[in-house]
């Protein structure tokens, strides 16, 4: 939390007097209390399991162009290694509201389980650079 988690929509720093040591520990406590993110997934219904090589294809047809053909960015960020940034639920809510310069394809063209399959693919080792 000091130092933030880098990349397009990560985390920013917080220092000392916006979160304090006893702020960090309280939330250390509480995070282990929770189940694996599947079983959080499971429990709360948010995500449907999405299929892989559709995902990779939607991914081709909609998200390539900006952020390349193997997740190594170019007009969008690079996108290797974001599961280890974003789960698979914190991937699909992005792709679902994601914060401009990036463009709004949920409900249109992607459905929810076309977001979920994109999620599958981009969380998975089968996304080149990941």
């Amino acid at each position: 939390m000091r130092a933030g988690v880098g990349g397009y929509g990560g985390m920013p720093a917080f220092n000392a007097v916006a979160v304090t040591d006893k702020n960090i520990a309280d939330m250390v406590v509480y995070l282990a209390t929770l189940p694996p993110n599947e079983a959080r997934v499971a429990q709360h219904g948010t995500v449907v399991a999405g299929n892989l090589i559709n995902g990779q294809k939607l991914y081709a047809a909609n998200c390539a162009s900006c952020h390349g053909a193997g997740g190594q960015g170019g007009v969008g960020p690079e996108l290797a290694g974001e599961n280890t940034r974003k789960d698979t639920a914190g991937t699909i809510l992005w792709n679902k509201n994601p914060i401009l310069p990036m463009p709004t394809l949920y409900p249109k063209p992607l459905s929810e389980k076309n977001v979920a399959d994109v999620a599958a693919f981009v969380e998975s080792p089968s996304c080149p650079e990941s």
